[in-house]
Order: structure tokens, then sequence, then C-alpha cells
């Protein structure tokens, strides 16, 4: 919210000294918005009994905004009296108010026409929701042709007299208390700046300044357009300085002071001077292609239900150097092949080209393991040991996790295989680079600490790094991982799904139109088919193949599921669920062959931790490239390879409906009605239907 200037206001005699009254445009303001929509009105403080000097300013206020509809003394009248009843049916604004004033209401009703002219005048409807103020129109002058507005038809007014007293630097928060002090002192230049004149300051020169500045001096000096903008962005009040004294109070200009730094400034002078109420040319048009449509479409929803207040959209990234070196070589861990990403010879040797700086330059997605008690980084020494608060001796390091495979010094780091210890810098981050925060998750962060807090209450033993799976999930893949019709159906109506999680997604009512815009987003962002993807596993040709060449191909991928060493022991299953701790346990998979696409779900199976690093989920299929031809799970359950177990698995769960209804027979369950007799059945089969028509009865030996 910008700074509005409203300072109380001290009225003065006519040589200029206080008088004791003092007007508060924020009181009035607050007075008004709590009578909103309840008229709920302080107790200790009723407006009816306001002091008299109190009273009379009120009135002048009354006045003073009355008169820019009416003559000045028939405001005057209209302010303590009220407007006849006669003349209601032709007001049209805020003057309706005033109708019937009597002794009991006056005070009320004038702090309530007094506020709504204020909140009129400042615009405060622009950025918020206030009942009685739909209809307002803006403040602001009209913006659509203002790149060719005519130079001499902006009010430049004394601005050149002003920077010769002011100055030109960037206003700062002291700077921009001090502009607010010296307006309200009806533009009378303050000390420091009338030292600064005398000083010697007496005109702006551009060369004194940078490029940027100095031009914009240079052109506001001429009176241009991009020299007005940048001195309204800058100090909008400016351009009152000494007119203040000739100006009603209701007519001095009443743009705020927004928090601009010099880029944002920059980029709306640009934005404001393209504005020539014409199409741009054709060229110029932006024309995403189909995905990148979906992305922008879909933002607009993420924004407006706010869903990175909650889940991670992208993960931090670290850019850093290192000295060569420094990192180990990965270890060697197996794995599925189709798991494995290799990275080019050109990422390979990029990784190991020396900087300026005699480093190699890393770039990491992922976060760096949080404290337990702090939820913020933990800073470890170099064995990975947490560094206590006293401890100044340590050198500090970050245990950061991947989250998307990189290429570091010549070697691939795969998610979920191992941390990295990353230099800490003194004043947070990485030595000798920077980290570029999270894309959502607030809500997440500021929970994790919490949880696990409260799980230590009953299971000290707990992981502080098992927290994130009670949390609300990353997004990360997420257009890869489910399926639209799924997530569609999810947003428009959340239910549950991991037992383990501390709160449930609200059902935030969304239209169809937006859950699919937010369906198609995150299927575009990770370059998914939407808004179907076919799946080859449940095809009938599939799936009779399957029957032909492995008969017992489903049954014993169910035995797996339902052995106490693998799924049902965290996973529901249909009808069962599994005994033991509920943050222990996960989805029902019953129901995964509509949740997730067939490809992560056998990857996975393969291996969780290379998906999500904190899952809980261990490999259950290892894969052992030594002996490729045997399985991961016992023999006895499913024979064959750890590909054929995995791929059994995959087959399963892709069409558990279809499975669990070959289980029950229908044909059983049919009772026939018995035979009618012959006679009824004779005369039943002569008569017409009611649908057959004369034509359709030839050659039925009927007439």
């Amino acid at each position: 919210m910008p700074d509005l200037y409203l300072d109380p206001i001290v009225e003065t005699d006519p040589a200029g000294q206080p008088t004791g009254v003092v007007t508060d445009p924020v009181a009035d303001i607050v007075a008004y918005l709590m009578g909103v929509p309840y008229d709920w009105k302080p107790q200790d403080v009723p407006a009816e009994t306001l002091p008299v000097d109190e009273k009379a300013a009120l009135k002048d206020l009354t006045t003073e905004w009355l008169s820019a509809s009416f003559p000045r003394t028939r405001a005057e009248g209209y302010a303590n009296d009220g407007i006849p009843a006669v003349q209601a049916a032709s007001l049209k604004g805020d003057e309706r108010v005033l109708v019937d004033l009597n002794d009991q209401n006056r005070v009320a009703k004038q702090l309530d026409y007094v506020a709504r002219r204020s909140i009129g005048r400042y615009g405060c409807f622009g950025c918020h929701d206030i009942p009685g103020q739909e209809a307002s129109k803006p403040i602001g002058t009209a913006l659509a042709e203002w790149g060719r507005k005519e130079p001499a038809k902006l009010a430049f007014e004394n601005i050149n007299k002003f920077l010769s007293t002011h100055g030109v630097e960037e206003v700062t928060e002291q700077l921009a208390e001090q502009a607010a002090k010296d307006h309200a002192d009806e533009g009378h230049a303050s000390e420091d700046h009338a030292a600064h004149a005398d000083a010697g300051h007496h005109g702006v020169n551009p060369l004194e300044y940078d490029d940027d500045t100095g031009y914009y001096l240079q052109s506001l000096n001429g009176h241009h357009r991009q020299g007005f903008l940048w001195q309204k962005l800058r100090q909008p009040r400016s351009y009152d300085y000494e007119k203040t004294r000739n100006k009603r109070y209701d007519e001095r200009l009443r743009m705020p002071l927004f928090p601009l730094d010099i880029e944002e400034r920059e980029a709306i002078i640009t934005f404001v001077l393209g504005l020539v109420n014409e199409p741009p040319a054709e060229k110029f048009i932006y024309r995403p292609d189909v995905r990148q449509e979906a992305i922008v479409q879909g933002r607009h929803v993420l924004h407006k239900y706010n869903c990175g207040g909650c889940h991670v959209l992208d993960m931090e990234r670290w850019q850093f150097g290192i000295e060569p070196g420094w990192f180990e070589e990965p270890p060697i861990k197996p794995e599925y092949p189709f798991l494995r990403s290799e990275p080019s010879g050109e990422e390979i040797a990029k990784s190991l080209e020396l900087d300026r700086r005699g480093l190699l330059n890393v770039t990491l997605h992922g976060m760096p393991v949080m404290s337990e008690e702090t939820g913020h980084p933990s800073l470890v020494d170099e064995d990975g040991v947490p560094i206590e608060a006293d401890d100044d001796e340590s050198e500090p390091f970050y245990e950061f996790t991947p989250y998307r495979d990189a290429v570091v010094a010549g070697y691939e780091r795969q998610v979920g295989v191992q941390n990295l210890l990353i230099p800490a810098a003194s004043s947070g981050g990485p030595k000798n680079g920077r980290e570029f925060p999270a894309n959502g998750g607030d809500l997440a962060r500021y929970l994790f600490p919490r949880v696990i807090a409260e799980e230590h209450k009953t299971n000290p033993q707990a992981k502080g790094s098992e927290a994130w799976g009670w949390l609300p999930p990353p997004l990360l893949g997420e257009g890869r991982k489910v399926q639209t019709e799924w997530l569609h159906s999810f947003l428009m109506d959340p239910g549950p799904i991991r037992p383990a999680v501390v709160l449930r997604m609200p059902n935030f009512h969304m239209s169809s139109d937006e859950a699919s815009a937010l369906v198609n987003y995150f299927a575009a962002k990770d370059d998914a088919d939407w808004p179907y993807e076919y799946s080859e596993r449940r095809r009938d040709a599939y799936l009779a193949q399957l029957d032909n060449a492995h008969p017992e191909w489903m049954d014993s991928a169910m035995k797996i599921v339902t052995d106490g060493n693998y799924c049902v022991k965290c996973h529901s299953v249909g009808d069962f669920a599994p005994k033991g701790a509920i943050k222990t346990q996960g989805p029902q998979l019953a129901n995964v062959y509509q949740r997730l696409r067939p490809t992560y779900v056998r990857d996975w199976i393969a291996n969780p931790s290379h998906l999500l690093p904190y899952t809980g989920m261990p490999v259950n299929i290892p894969f052992d490239p030594n002996a490729p031809h045997l399985g991961g799970v016992s023999q006895a359950l499913f024979p064959g390879t750890s590909v054929n177990q995995l791929d059994g698995l995959v087959d399963l769960l892709m069409n558990y409906d279809d499975y669990t209804a070959r289980q029950t027979t229908i044909k059983s369950m049919v009772k026939e009605a018995p035979p009618a007799e012959g006679g009824d059945q004779a005369a039943e089969a002569s008569e017409p239907r009611p649908d057959q028509s004369a034509s359709d009865l030839t050659g039925t030996g009927l007439p």
C-alpha cells in the first residue's frame, strides 16, 4: 500500500499561527470503515460526544466538500442543518447522506459524509472492495492515449524550482518522510534542503548525474513526456510545489508515492509512453504456441487461488563457483537403464570450464537441509555434523538436496543418490555465488518445524526429512505425474490422498474452465500430453496378449502387492487398510490407474527417491546389473527378472479395475425368469408391440 500522505491537518489563523484545531483524515476513514457493513460504533468515544472544536472542524470539512456541488453560502447551511428532503430525488452522490440532519444524527452523518468523500477523493476503492463505492469513478487521469498527449497539456508547474531547492537524490524512506513534511508545510523547503540550496545548489545540471538521470533531467527541463513521467513516479506531489497556497484542500495532487525502484520506474515509463490507443503492429504481437498459451492461462489461476502459498512450484536455484576437485566422484548405484540420463559431451565439457576466478560454475535445483528446530537452512561442518551456535572455528557448509539431475565437475549428480556439501557465505547462501528463492511453499516451510515438534511428542525417533511428506507436496513434475482427467476432478472436489498429511486441500469452488486451465498448465509446463494420454497397457489387445504369454502375470503381481513385506505394509488396497502409525501410510493403490500416468508409476516403483528425495518409500524391486536375469523380489512370488516384476506391478496397478472385475463372475449371480406358459406365450407373441407399424408385420401371418 502506498503512502497517501494522510497527515493530520492543523488549522491556522490569518497570521499563520496554529489555532489548536486538528483534522485527522485517517481517523475519519477508520470511523467510516469500522461502520461498514455492521454500523459498528466505538463505545468509549461515541461520535455524538465529540469535543466542540472537533465538531467545528467536522462542520468545516463538510462545508468544504459540499462547496464543490453547491454555492458556498448554501453549503454552509446544508453542512449544519442538512439537505431538505424535497431535494433528495435530485441528489446523485454522497450528499444523500446529509438528508434529514438533526441534533441526534448530525455528527454521525457528517462523519459518514466526510469519510465517503475522503475515500472517493483518494481512490481507496481502486485496490480495496468497499461497500457503497462499487460505482465510483477512477481518480487518475486516463492513460489510454497518454503516449500521444501534447506536452503543453502537462502541468509542469514549478518543478524546476522544486528540483533546484530539493535536489535530485533518490527518494528513500527518509526522503519520503521529509517530502511528506514539506507538503504539510505548504511546500516550504526543509532546513536540510535549504542548507543544500545555500551551499550553492541553485540549479540542476544534467551533466552532474549519471547518464539515465541526466537524460531524464534534460527531458524534464525541455518539458518532454518522459521527463514528466520520471519525476511523477519519483515524487508525485512535487508538482504541487508552491501551488498549495492557492489550491483548495480537495484540489491537491492525489497520486501516492509507490515504493518503486529504478528498474520498475523505467518499465512503467516505457509502458505508458507506448499507450497510443491503437493496436501494435502485427509483428510485435505475441503469438504463443499451444503449450505456452496454456502456461500463461494457468498462471492466472495459480495466482488467483494462491496455489504457491502452500505448494512449491519451483525449487530453489543455487549458482556458485567451486574449486576443482572439491566434490568427490559420485557413488555408483545400480539403476534401471530407463532411469539413467546420460549427459552430453558438451554438458560435461562446460561443467569443467574454469571462469576468471579459476572456479567451476555449478547450478543446482533443490533445497538445503532444514533445521528441525527452526525450519531454516542448517549449517554443518565438513563432516556433516550440525554446527553449534557458539562454534566460531568450524568452517560452515550447507547440505544441499538436489531435486533435478545436474552435471557437476564432469559427473552427473542424480536426484536421490547423494546430498552435496556446499561452502556457506557469511551472509547466507552459497559461497562464491548466490541463491534464487523457491517459487511457492511458504506454508510448508512455516509448518515444517512445527509438525516435527508435534510428532516428536509421540514418536521421538521420527526423522525430520520425513516431515515433508506430511505437508502440502511440491508440484514439481505434476504434469508428467498425474492424469489430466483425474486432476480436473480433484480440483473440482478435492479429497484425501495421503493419510499422513496434517491438513487437507480446501475446495475453492473454482469453475470447470479454471480447473482445466490448471490441468493444462501443469501438462504444458512438463511437456506432457493433454487432455488425454494414450496408454498401451490398458488396451484389450495388450492384455489379451499378456494373458496368452503369461497367464499368471497379474496374479503373481498381486502376490507382491499383498505380501506383508511389500506394498500392503504401508498402502491401503481396496478394502484393506494397513496397521501402524498413520505417518508411515501411503496412498490408496486401488485408484492408481485413475490418478497416475503409467510411465510415472514405472519410474516411481523403480526408484522413488529419484523422483522425490524425501520419500520414505524404499526400492522394493532392486536392479542388479551384474545379474539382470534375477528378480529383486522372491521368485516364489513373481518368477522373472527385476524388469519383469516391475512391469508386472505396473500392469496390475494400471488395470486394477479390470483385474478385480475378473475375480467376480456376474453370470453365476444371474437368475433367469421362469418360462411363460404356452398359451400365454403364443398370445403374447401374436400381439403387435406398441412401437411396431403395420409394415413391420409383413410376413408374420397377421392380417
